[in-house]
């Protein structure tokens, strides 16, 4: 039998024997290259990551008045929960106290109590803002005003239920106040009969002293219980109602959707603070304060109406008769339908990508 031969193992190379980065020669040249830089060693690296570990921020939940807030347990700070400025970072709206486990915000009300928040016709004439005084408590992150491009897409709604003719006649009523732009708006789109005072919707419920009107339309805050109450409120009235609501409100057990449908914006709307509602923030511009899509709930219209307006042509917005219906972008987190729609998606471009290929 022929003996295997036996491989012979290379001589390990001695690594301390090899020249420096900086010592080796380059083509026939003996001469050492130096570093402009030295060398980064593991400490280091470590360092920078204690730095960046020493930059973030942590943070609790804590809820106040049923609203929630995140704070920064090292600074006691408040933050919004629910809105991020252009940079997409926190907004500070008030102070933890960490003894009575309270939220002391920077709230409008306490602005109030001090003479009140300036408002003005527009952000030009802030010099020339009066004062407001509210009788109802109000939340820095639910006082906001509806923009005019939300009210030119509902305004195709109440233009064919007033038979377009008599559009500037119809009396609508809308039982949040925020700082007045809800009137001037309307009065632009050519509506002159618009209900919108500084007066605590509830109590005037409870006292019987509601106006006259042929459609509720409002913006009602998003925190609380308000949403609820409204629709409650709406329901029982027996006349046409349109809400500006998140797209979460069709997910909740307090929402019956039967009968309704829906006006869904192209583009999402910016919600935006009245000026002098907010402490200036870095670019002492008014930010985007809605984190969540919004869409215009209707309900209280016939079923005669509903089909005669699915014939409308809506530029800006489209309309859906069930929320089934509704694009993946607004459609609510949880929601099932949502996880089909983007795993649907993903597949589409999947097989897109596998064309060009």
């Amino acid at each position: 039998k022929k003996k295997k031969k036996k491989k012979k193992r290379k001589p390990k190379r001695n690594i301390e024997s090899r020249p420096k980065a900086s010592e080796r020669k380059v083509g026939n040249s003996n001469t050492k290259h130096s570093c402009d830089t030295p060398s980064r060693t593991n400490n280091d690296y470590n360092s920078d990551e204690q730095m960046e570990d020493d930059n973030v921020q942590e943070m609790a939940g804590v809820v106040h008045k049923g609203v929630l807030y995140l704070v920064d347990k090292a600074s006691n700070v408040a933050y919004s929960s629910m809105e991020r400025d252009e940079n997409e970072e926190l907004i500070k709206v008030g102070m933890w106290d960490k003894a009575t486990g309270d939220i002391h915000l920077t709230p409008i009300s306490e602005k109030k109590q001090k003479g009140g928040m300036k408002k003005s016709a527009d952000a030009d004439t802030e010099s020339q803002a009066d004062t407001i005084e509210y009788p109802f408590e109000v939340l820095a992150d639910d006082h906001c005003e509806t923009p005019l491009e939300a009210f030119q897409d509902i305004s195709v709604v109440l233009q064919k239920y007033s038979d377009s003719k008599s559009a500037n006649k119809l009396k609508i009523y809308d039982p949040y106040y925020c700082a007045g732009t809800t009137v001037r708006h309307f009065k632009t789109l050519g509506y002159n009969h618009v209900y919108n005072k500084c007066e605590d919707f509830y109590a005037v419920v409870k006292e019987n002293k509601l106006p006259k009107y042929k459609v509720l339309v409002t913006n009602p805050p998003f925190s609380g219980d308000h949403i609820s109450r409204f629709l409650e409120f709406a329901m029982a009235s027996g006349k046409p109602w349109c809400m500006l609501a998140p797209n979460w409100v069709y997910t909740k057990e307090y929402f019956k959707g039967s009968g309704l449908f829906y006006i869904v914006p192209k583009k999402r709307y910016r919600f935006l603070p009245p000026p002098g509602a907010r402490d200036a923030k870095k670019s002492d511009t008014h930010k985007r304060t809605s984190p969540f899509p919004c869409f215009w709930y209707c309900g209280g219209f016939s079923a005669e109406f509903r089909q005669k307006l699915m014939s409308s042509v809506l530029v800006t917005s489209t309309m859906y008769s069930h929320t089934n219906q509704l694009p993946l972008e607004f459609v609510a987190d949880f929601d099932p339908r949502r996880k089909q729609l983007r795993n649907a998606l993903k597949s589409k471009k999947w097989k897109e990508r596998k064309k060009l290929v």
